[in-house]
C-alpha cells in the first residue's frame, strides 16, 4: 500500500488536556511539562494544550529581544533533535487578544539566556543561534502585560516540530533523533546493533563499552578499563590502560584507543556458551618522540558477558604484542568466514603506524615487510586451537605461516570493514595520502601495494627520481624535510606492480582496489605533494567505519557500501553490482568508478555507523573534536554534536511536490 508522507512533516509529544486544577504544576519553571518533539504536530506527543488562567509570574524579567517583562507565565521544555525546531502557540482563547509572548531559553531555571522570542507568532531559532541537538531547552508562554489573567478563556495549543532532513540529491527524507547528547560519550568509535536489539558501543578515550537502548538512549556501562579501574579483579595480565588519564597520554593520545570491537556470532543465543566480545585497544605508551615515532602497544582481548550482572569479565588475551601509534593505528575489527557458511575468524586492521609522515617521519615503513604486523590485515581464531602459547589464537591455515597472524600485506590505514553474506566478500576502507581513498576486497595472501602504489595503477603518483621535488611518495611532503622520510619514492606505479608480482610466491600478488575516491591527475598530486598546505583542499573523504546495506526498505540503497566520513562530515554510499566485484553504474573490472551519494552533511567527524534490523534506521557515532591526528589537526572544525550517538530513520522520498509516493 502506498503511503503519503509530507516532506515538511516533523516530530511529536503526548496529548495532555490541562484543567485549572492541574495547571499549577507548570506555573513554576521547575515543574515545566516536557514536550517530545516530532516531525508534525501530533496531539498527545508533540502537541499539548494548556491555559494561562490563574498563572503568576515565576520567570522574572529575562533579557529579551521582544522586550523583557515579569509577567504571568507557564513553562514547557523539550530536548532538541535538530538545530532549528519550530515552536507554535495557536488556538488562543478569546482573552488573549494580542498579549501573547513566547521565549525559547537555554540554561536552567533561574539562569536563562534567550535563544529566540516572538510576540503573537511562531518562534524559530535564528541561523546565528542554532540549537545543540540533545540539549534541553525551555519555553516560556506568558503575557505582555503584568496584569493577572482573569476569566476562563486563556487556553492555547503548543507544538514543537523538528524539520525532516532531505538527506541527499535523491530526496530521501529522514527523521533525526539524538540518542546520546554532546560530550556524554568520550570519542565513541565502534557501534554495533546487537542480537538483543541494543546498541553496543566503545568509547575510544573513555575506555568503556556501553550498552544503549536504540529508542530511548538509556545506557549502562558493561566494561571499564580506564587507568585505575577496579572493574576486573586480579587479572592474570595487566589489562587496564596504563596512564590514559594523565600526561603525556592525555595531551598527546594515540589514534584510537579503546576502539575495535566485535561480538561473537552466537552472542546471547539460547544455547549460551559464546557470550564473547573481542576488543582491540591501545594498552600503553612505550616511548619514542618525533620524528622517530611515538610508540604504543595494543592488545586484543576476549571478554565474557555475564547475563545476570550485565558486565564483561573473564578476560583472555589473544595477542599482546600488537604495534600502536599516534597515527594510522587502524584497530577496526570484524568477524567473518573465509568460506561461505564456514568457520568464522576475527580480522584485525593494523595500520602502518603513520610511518614516513609527521611525528613518525623516520619510523621504519613496514607495510611491505611480511614479518611485521604493521600495515596489515591480521587474522585470529575465535577460540583457541590448542597450540602452545600465542599460537593458540593464530589459525594454522594463515597464508604466510602458521605462527603469524598476517593475512595480507601493504595496507596504509584500513579504517572500516563490511562483510556481505550474499557474496561472501569482505571489504575494507582505507585512507589515501592526498587522494585515492580505497575500498578493497580483503583476501588472503595478497599485496595491496602500499606505499608503492596509491589507488589504481593509473600513474597519478608517479615521480621523477632525478629531481628531489618530484620524488613523490605517500609519506612526508616536500615541505617536510625535503620529502625525505622512511617512505620510498614511488617513481612509477606500473613498474612497482611488476616488482611486487615478481615476489608473489613469498609476499602475495598485487591486488587492485575495488574503488578509489577522487583519483586525481599526476599534475595535481605533484603540486599538492610539493606544497600541500592544509588538507582542506585534498581530494579525500577520510572515511572510517563502513557497513553494507542488504535490506530492501530503502529502495535505492540495496547492496550499497556505506562509509562514515571523517573529513567532510557525511556518509558516502557506493552501490555494488550483483557479484560484489564492481561498483555501479560503471561496472568496470579495472579502474572502476561509481556514482557516490552523500548524506547528512555536517561539521561532525562521523566515526562509525550501524544499520537497524528494520532496514530504516541508521545509527551514527562521531568524534568529540575536529581531528584526532595527522593533517586534519591543521584543518579544525567545530563539531555540531560532539561525541553524539544519532539515529536517522528513513521516512520516504520527497519526490512529488514535497510528498512521497513510497
Amino acid at each position: 500500500m502506498n503511503q503519503i508522507i509530507t516532506k515538511t512533516t516533523l516530530f511529536c509529544v503526548s496529548f495532555l488536556l490541562l484543567t485549572f486544577s492541574t495547571f499549577a504544576q507548570f506555573n513554576i519553571c521547575a515543574n515545566a511539562i516536557s514536550i517530545n518533539t516530532d516531525s508534525t504536530c501530533v496531539p498527545g506527543t508533540s502537541q499539548l494544550t494548556g491555559t494561562l488562567s490563574g498563572a503568576t509570574a515565576d520567570g522574572g524579567a529575562i533579557t529579551s529581544a521582544c522586550t523583557a517583562i515579569n509577567a504571568p507565565d507557564v513553562w514547557y521544555n523539550f530536548v532538541a533533535k535538530t538545530a532549528y525546531p519550530t515552536i507554535t502557540v495557536s488556538g488562543l482563547g478569546s482573552s488573549w487578544g494580542t498579549e501573547l509572548k513566547v521565549q525559547l531559553l537555554s540554561g536552567t531555571c533561574g539562569s536563562f539566556t534567550e535563544v529566540a522570542c516572538g510576540n503573537n507568532t511562531s518562534v524559530t531559532p535564528a541561523l546565528t543561534s542554532p540549537l545543540t541537538p540533545g540539549t534541553t531547552y525551555y519555553i516560556r508562554v506568558y503575557k505582555n502585560t503584568t496584569a493577572l489573567p482573569t476569566g476562563a478563556n486563556w487556553g492555547f495549543t503548543i507544538c514543537v516540530t523538528d524539520p525532516l532532513l532531505t538527506a541527499s540529491r535523491l530526496n530521501e527524507v529522514f527523521s533525526r533523533t539524538v540518542l546520546s547528547a554532546p560530550s556524554v560519550l568520550s570519542f565513541p568509535w565502534e557501534v554495533i546493533y546487537g542480537p538483543d536489539n541494543n546498541l553496543w558501543l566503545t568509547e575510544s578515550r573513555g575506555y568503556r563499552i556501553r550498552r544503549i537502548n536504540p529508542n530511548t538512549g538509556a545506557s549502562i556501562t558493561v566494561l571499564d578499563l580506564n587507568s585505575g579501574s577496579t572493574w576486573l579483579t586480579s587479572p592474570s595480565d595487566t589489562l587496564n590502560a596504563v596512564g590514559n588519564t594523565v600526561a603525556p597520554w592525555s595531551t598527546g593520545p594515540p589514534q584510537g584507543g579503546f576502539a575495535g570491537f566485535a561480538l561473537h556470532p552466537n552472542f546471547l543465543d539460547i544455547a549460551g556458551g559464546n557470550d564473547y566480545a573481542y576488543v582491540g585497544y591501545v594498552h600503553r605508551r612505550v616511548g619514542g618522540t618525533s620524528p622517530n615515532g611515538v610508540i604504543y602497544r595494543n592488545k586484543l582481548v576476549r571478554f565474557t558477558y555475564d547475563r545476570g550482572t550485565n558486565r564483561f569479565g573473564s578476560p583472555v588475551v589473544l595477542c599482546d604484542t600488537l604495534p600502536g601509534s599516534n597515527d594510522h593505528n587502524s584497530q577496526r575489527i570484524i568477524i567473518a568466514p573465509v568460506v561461505k557458511n564456514g568457520p568464522q575468524f576475527l580480522f584485525y586492521a593494523s595500520g602502518d603506524m603513520g610511518s614516513g609522515q609527521f611525528g613518525n617521519r623516520d619510523r621504519p615503513q613496514n607495510a611491505q615487510n611480511k614479518d611485521s604486523y604493521e600495515g596489515k590485515i591480521l587474522r585470529f581464531n575465535l577460540v583457541s586451537d590448542g597450540d602452545a602459547g600465542g599460537n593458540a589464537w593464530i589459525p594454522n591455515s594463515n597464508p604466510f605461516r602458521a605462527s603469524s597472524a598476517v593475512y595480507n600485506i601493504a595496507m596504509r590505514n584500513n579504517q572500516g570493514f563490511a562483510y556481505d553474506t550474499l557474496t561472501n566478500k569482505l571489504y575494507g576502507s582505507s585512507h589515501g595520502p592526498y587522494s585515492d581513498d580505497e575500498i578493497n576486497e580483503i583476501e588472503g595472501f595478497k599485496n595491496y601495494g602500499h606505499p608503492l602504489v596509491v589507488g589504481f595503477v593509473d600513474g597519478n603518483y608517479n615521480g621523477n627520481n632525478a629531481n628531489a621535488n618530484t620524488r613523490i611518495s605517500a609519506g612526508a611532503a616536500f615541505n617536510d624535510n625535503g620529502g625525505v622520510s622512511s617512505y620510498p619514492p614511488i617513481l612509477n606505479e606500473a613498474t612497482q606492480v611488476t616488482n611486487i608480482n615478481a615476489t608473489a610466491t613469498t609476499k602475495g600478488a598485487y591486488k587492485s582496489p575495488l574503488f578509489t575516491a577522487y583519483p586525481s591527475s599526476n599534475t595535481l598530486i605533484t603540486s599538492t605533494w610539493q606544497s600541500p598546505g592544509g588538507n582542506a583542499n585534498w581530494l579525500s573523504e577520510g572515511w572510517s567505519g563502513m557497513d553494507i546495506y542488504a535490506d530492501n526498505f530503502i529502495p535505492t540503497w540495496k547492496r550499497s557500501l556505506v562509509n562514515a566520513g571523517l573529513k567532510w562530515g557525511r556518509l558516502v554510499r557506493i552501490q555494488l553490482d550483483a557479484t560484489g566485484t564492481k561498483t555501479l553504474p560503471s561496472g568496470l573490472d579495472t579502474l572502476n568508478t561509481a556514482d557516490t551519494v552523500t548524506y547528512f552533511q555536517s561539521t561532525n567527524r562521523y566515526r562509525d555507523l550501524a544499520f537497524g534490523p528494520n532496514g530504516k534506521d541508521v545509527f551514527l557515532v562521531m568524534d568529540n573534536n575536529s581531528a584526532t591526528s595527522g593533517p586534519g589537526v591543521g584543518n579544525p572544525t567545530t563539531p555540531a554534536c560532539a561525541g553524539c550517538l544519532i539515529k536517522y530513520s528513513f521516512l520516504g522520498y520527497g519526490d512529488q511536490g514535497g510528498f512521497s509516493r513510497i
